[in-house]
């Protein structure tokens, strides 16, 4: 009887129909649960900033200091990084350049350019205030919040490229461990 049931299944299309839902609920949950543990982590991500924005809010030292015992930052990685990142900062700033010219050389070259110049620089401003910021937090020991930062650059665009290291500096976690 069940043979029976079967061949009539497939005979009437019942069970490509049955086959078919199941594909399609589980082709639909596939999406659905990877965008819900992306929309967790991004939560997760937000709820990490803010408390780390209230720190920098209240005491951007002790962020800093934080920072420096989770990550055990030294003065010797400190100062190999800079210099790296001291680097990176004048390469930016050359490519700025080089993509403000292009822009500029472009603009009745037709819209595809002119947008494709204005996304590459805004790539490369975002690198460079986030390299400028990692400067800073390491040259001032401190992490003020982003925004204040950015008020600060926008008064001193200097601090976008980089300050180097006084010759005498120490992390302050390894100073008052001696």
């Amino acid at each position: 009887m069940s043979k029976i049931k079967t061949v009539v299944a497939y005979l009437t299309g019942y069970a490509q129909t049955k086959s078919a839902v199941r594909e399609v609920k589980t082709s639909v949950c596939l999406p659905v649960n990877f965008l819900r543990g992306l929309w967790g982590r991004v939560q997760e991500i937000r709820r990490e900033a803010a408390d780390a924005n209230a720190l920098a809010r209240q005491d951007d030292k002790g962020l800093w200091d934080e920072m420096c015992r989770e990550y055990e930052i030294t003065t010797e990685s400190v100062r190999r990084k800079y210099k790296s990142a001291l680097f990176t900062n004048l390469l930016l700033v050359l490519g700025i350049g080089l993509i403000v010219g292009n822009l500029l050389s472009n603009l009745n070259a037709g819209s595809m350019v002119v947008v494709a110049n204005i996304i590459f620089l805004n790539f490369l401003l975002m690198l460079l205030f986030q390299n400028a910021y990692r400067l800073n937090m390491a040259h001032t020991q401190s992490a003020p919040p982003v925004m204040q930062f950015l008020k600060n650059t926008l008064k001193n665009p200097t601090l976008l490229v980089g300050r180097t290291l006084p010759d005498d500096y120490k992390v302050r976690l390894e100073v008052s461990n001696e």
